[in-house]
């Protein structure tokens, strides 16, 4: 019996199986092929058929074509799937851009695609823009565009930033203040001229010299400190406020003071006050002021080249001279010789070598000419001298005598403590104080008297104008800015020229016992330091390299405190030399002399200054006895000597001590003055910022 037949297996048809295996490579294909189409459809190349290939192969890629161009379909399940996880996106999107006050991103489907194809997704840059910039596509999980920066912004977010901007900046000032600097304002001239209070700006009729002076003087006139000319009206100048300091609140807690600087500190009469002065003394120190100076431990205090320049007081500068016909005043620098190379013109001071029959400069008169010793080394030629006489209109405290052989009968004689003149029997000499009056000169000068006294009179009134440099100051309009101290600590600065190799300048100082002088030799290329008559120099350097042949260089040469400091542009061309001042001398009257020899020089920008000079003071602490500081005290001294409060005044029990100092001022920023406006009817001042007054405080 023949066994039953079952149907066939796919086992037993190969070709069926053949058929079925090849229709499943094919779909697997395609959707691979339809899937990376999808992936990269704009970046779809056109393939080009090639020519040379088999028909076979050309159909087929005919065929995937095709394909690829079919929609892409997805299973029920994968597009919930897929719309659920957009929707969080878009959820999680809104409520970050809620946050962050940013326009909501919105999802668009793809132009020309099915509805059931991924859709691809937008952001707007602000909700008030009707344009959108649309992102790469990324797949399902693509980032929002940043809004643009033309697009405006809302009002209200606009408020709220401005209000939150507004807050942090005040936040961040009160902690600048509270721990970093602080303002002050200066009301007083305690520290006149180097830090100014209220004050007026005055401009001399005579020299055109512009120059601080109080505001609450005891007078309505002002005195101009270049050429002393007095009687300058202050009534209607512009009122200028005092220096605005930017305090450095910090810096005395980490370390103390350096001697000599400014520091803003508390009253130790009245703790809600604050006071700018210059600490000078620290606790345990002996301190003593004599003749002007400081002495701490019985040693006299220097000063750098930059405190000196921050303290300095101006005596005269060649910039600013009165009319040549001017009656009243006559030039304060001339020369000792009658035929001399130096000419001044256009205010600068010019030395070439005399040539026979050629003009002469101005030369100082018999009476006040005599020089010194020459100050020139051994064996050079002697230098041609430029010297300074300290020359006054009229006033001044000091005293002028001349011999006379005795008191013409027909004259009433003067009696002494009445007027300004008297007469020494014992002496045989007339003595004046102060510049002689015109009207006593006249009176004197009699036509009857004789020709002896007569004479003896001009020469007394000659003599009476050149006076020693005293501590007046033009920014005190009271009794105590006449000055009745004679200063001999002075500075004198210049913008010099030496024009060739031959060219050779000497600088010389006194202070009425020690005579220095400073040597600039091109020829040498040598600086030197000597003492007149002495051939070995007292020290001697290399030429600084900011002096060029033929280029100005600002020279500044001082003799203060016992030191002797000499600089070109700021830098020292010698060590500093110091030296130990005796009893006092007798008074220079030519205090500064400037030589030239050899080749030309010129001299520009010519200034003269003094050091400040400490008086006693009210209760006159520290200064008829050496004073030993506390062990928490330090002492304080105002730079305008006369008039300032300071720790020459304030008692033992109320010292300045280290929990009472605020901070180191670094800055003088935004200086005003007033300036009168006048709206109809109505005046009103305004501030105008003074940029020329910003500086920085040494």
């Amino acid at each position: 019996m023949a066994p039953p037949k079952r149907p066939p297996s796919s086992h037993d048809r190969p070709d069926e199986r053949d058929e079925f295996d090849d229709d499943v490579s094919r779909e697997d294909e395609s959707r691979a092929v339809r899937r990376e189409a999808s992936r990269a459809e704009s970046g779809r190349r056109d393939a080009r058929p090639d020519t040379d290939a088999e028909p076979i192969d050309l159909v087929r890629e005919l065929i995937r074509e095709e394909i690829a161009r079919a929609p892409v379909t997805e299973s029920p399940k994968v597009s919930a799937a897929r719309r659920a996880r957009d929707k969080v996106s878009a959820g999680a999107r809104e409520f970050w851009a809620r946050v962050t006050r940013k326009a909501p991103a919105k999802t668009v489907s793809k132009a020309g695609s099915d509805a059931r194809a991924p859709a691809v997704r937008t952001a707007t840059a602000r909700p008030s823009s009707s344009r959108t910039t649309a992102t790469k596509a990324t797949g399902s999980t693509g980032a929002a565009a940043r809004p643009r920066r033309s697009d405006p912004i809302p009002q209200a977010g606009l408020i709220r930033t401005l209000c939150d901007f507004v807050v942090a900046l005040a936040i961040a000032v009160s902690m600048f203040r509270a721990f970093i600097a602080e303002g002050y304002w200066i009301e007083t001239g305690s520290m006149a001229t180097s830090l100014l209070g209220h004050h007026l700006r005055a401009t001399c009729y005579a020299c055109g010299h512009v120059f601080p002076t109080e505001i609450s003087g005891s007078v309505e006139w002002a005195r101009c400190p270049n050429c002393q000319a007095g009687s300058i009206k202050t009534e209607g100048l512009p009122v200028c406020d005092g220096d605005q300091l930017l305090v450095f609140r910090p810096l005395f807690d980490h370390r103390q003071p350096e001697r000599f600087s400014v520091v803003v500190f508390r009253n130790p009469t009245d703790p809600k006050q604050a006071f700018v002065k210059r600490v000078v003394g620290f606790p345990g120190e002996t301190i003593r002021i004599e003749r002007g100076d400081l002495w701490i431990n019985e040693e006299l205090q220097q000063k750098s080249l930059a405190r000196q320049r921050s303290m300095r007081v101006l005596v005269h500068t060649q910039q600013d001279q009165p009319a040549p016909d001017d009656a009243t005043w006559k030039p304060r620098w001339l020369a000792d010789r009658a035929e001399t190379g130096w000419a001044l013109s256009a205010g600068v001071w010019r030395y070439r070598p005399q040539v026979a029959g050629a003009p002469a400069g101005p030369s100082a008169s018999a009476s006040a000419s005599t020089p010194p010793a020459s100050a020139s080394a051994p064996g050079t030629a002697e230098p041609d001298w430029l010297g300074y006489r300290h020359w006054l209109r009229s006033g001044g405290h000091h005293a002028t005598m001349v011999a006379v052989s005795g008191w013409p009968s027909g004259l009433d004689r003067p009696t002494e403590g009445f007027g300004p003149i008297s007469f020494d029997d014992k002496a045989g000499r007339v003595v004046v104080r102060g510049v002689l009056p015109p009207d006593l000169q006249t009176q004197l000068s009699h036509a009857n008297l004789p020709v002896e006294f007569r004479d003896t009179i001009h020469r007394l009134a000659e003599a009476s104008h050149i006076a020693p440099i005293m501590d007046d100051s033009a920014y005190n309009r009271r009794i105590d800015g006449g000055g009745r101290y004679e200063v001999r600590d002075l500075m004198v600065a210049a913008r010099v020229t030496l024009v060739d190799e031959t060219s050779r300048f000497v600088v010389s100082l006194t202070d009425g016992r020690e005579q220095l002088e400073c040597v600039f030799d091109a020829s040498k290329r040598l600086v030197r330091l000597n003492r007149p008559g002495v051939a070995e120099p007292i020290a001697e350097g290399l030429w600084p390299a900011s002096l060029a042949l033929g280029k100005p260089a600002l020279l500044e040469v001082s003799l203060m405190d016992g030191q002797w400091l000499a600089a070109i542009d700021g830098q020292l061309v010698l060590p500093l030399w110091t030296y130990t001042p005796q009893a006092k001398g007798q008074t220079a009257w030519r205090p500064v002399r400037l030589g030239a020899s050899g080749g030309g020089v010129d001299l520009a920008d010519l200034m003269l200054y003094r050091d400040v000079f400490y008086t006693g003071g009210k209760s006159a602490r520290a200064t008829q006895t050496p004073l030993v500081l506390g062990p928490t005290e330090y002492f304080m001294l105002g730079d305008n000597s006369p008039v300032s409060r300071d720790s020459r005044s304030w008692t033992a029990d109320k010292p300045v001590t280290a929990s009472l100092l605020l901070g180191k001022p670094f800055v003088v920023h935004l200086p005003t003055r007033r300036q009168p406006v006048t709206l109809g009817r109505w005046t009103i001042n305004i501030r105008v910022p003074e940029f020329s007054r910003m500086r920085y405080i040494r």
